[in-house]
């Protein structure tokens, strides 16, 4: 005799591998990708009080992202859309490649967001996003708004940004390899659709509520980033990112259909945050969190080290054109204490935006600039 719904819930529940399982279940054939599994079953969950976690996947082609895509628009019975309607504050919103929005497109996408995100659209679903980048395969050298030219103001209402990025690995290119072969490896599905449909419909309608020992986690990990920023660099996290990790906590604490965000929720959101962070949120010549990485063109410290640049590489052009890279790393060093390491970095980012060109090997010439290009 079968059992009733109701009492597999129960035991779905009262499982002690509850999530591995629920991730293993969602895209099973999706090879890897365990945290951005684990960040749609958030989206799909939502935080208390009917705030959405909204996602945006950014990467290259072959990495996933539609299929992600797809699959939640299946389980919720829905549809993938590549444009925007007139009218979406209603049902999920999951948009394939917002880097084919035009303008106002993006205006509203940002307002149906913002809703969604603060819980002002009772009936809202989730919001998952995808963009290519631009270029056609994602650059490690370049932020992720310039590798998909999408505005600051889009980017800032996301609370989850993931790169996903083609890099050859031996285990699961063999798994890929092996599925396009007509060889795959058994799916392992431990929560079939359906019963991950109504699990995830069920805990939807939970509102747990922080416990002392939850805020005290949240509270030191964004204080301790808050405080790594001194008065005159970047700041490392603001209050929005702190909304965020709340969100994080409730949701994974109704997953487990808990009434109260316990320490260990409230640490899985610390991982989770910080593994976004690091990929697209670490200033890449302090290796710390500096949100300007994400939302703008260049992190804050590194729009500052291009500025010496720039004034040095045009007071050595008086001297001789092109300019030497041996007569530029000495001089920064001599005043900024600018390793070689840095100067290459540095270096490689004008060449890159266009401002400089390589004339021979470590001889370089510079292209017009304006006084405010930093």
């Amino acid at each position: 005799m079968s059992q009733k719904p109701t009492d597999e819930l129960h035991i779905l529940t009262h499982d002690p591998e509850l999530i591995e399982k629920l991730v293993q279940s969602t895209a099973p054939t999706l090879i890897g990708h365990s945290f951005v599994k684990l960040a749609a079953l958030y989206s799909l969950t939502g935080g208390s009080n009917r705030s959405r976690i909204s996602i945006l996947l950014v990467g290259d082609a072959g990495t996933g992202k539609s299929h992600l895509l797809h699959w939640v628009a299946e389980l919720l019975d829905s549809k993938v859309m590549d444009s925007l309607p007139p009218d979406i504050y209603s049902g999920p919103i999951l948009l394939e490649n917002i880097n084919r929005l035009q303008t106002g497109e993006q205006m509203l996408l940002e307002a149906a967001i913002r809703k969604r995100v603060t819980g002002t659209c009772e009936e809202a679903g989730a919001v998952i996003a995808t963009s290519r980048p631009i270029p056609g395969r994602y650059n490690r050298y370049k932020t992720v708004a310039q590798n998909t030219h999408l505005p600051a103001a889009l980017f800032d209402l996301f609370d989850l940004v993931f790169v996903l990025r083609d890099i050859p690995d031996g285990e699961r290119d063999r798994r890929v390899a092996m599925k396009l072969l007509g060889k795959e490896d058994n799916v392992n599905n431990p929560v079939e659709a359906g019963l991950l449909r109504r699990y995830l419909e069920s805990v939807r309608k939970l509102n747990p509520i922080l416990s002392d020992e939850a805020r005290s986690i949240l509270l030191d990990f964004y204080i301790g980033l808050r405080a790594q920023s001194a008065e005159d660099e970047p700041v490392s996290i603001t209050p929005w990112q702190l909304i965020t990790l709340r969100k994080l906590s409730e949701a994974r604490a109704k997953l487990h259909l808990r009434e109260t965000v316990s320490a260990a929720d409230a640490e899985a959101a610390v991982s989770m945050l910080s593994y976004c962070l690091e990929q697209v949120g670490i200033d890449p010549m302090r290796r710390r969190y500096d949100e300007d990485v994400i939302y703008s063109g260049r992190p804050a410290v590194l729009n500052s080290r291009l500025l010496q640049v720039a004034e040095t590489f045009m007071e050595l052009e008086k001297v001789s054109t092109p300019v030497k890279r041996i007569d530029l790393e000495s001089l920064l060093w001599e005043r900024y204490g600018m390793t070689r390491r840095a100067v290459s970095l540095l270096l490689r980012t004008l060449l890159e935006q266009g401002f400089i060109t390589e004339q021979a090997p470590g001889q370089y010439k510079r292209k017009e600039w304006g006084e405010n290009e930093f």
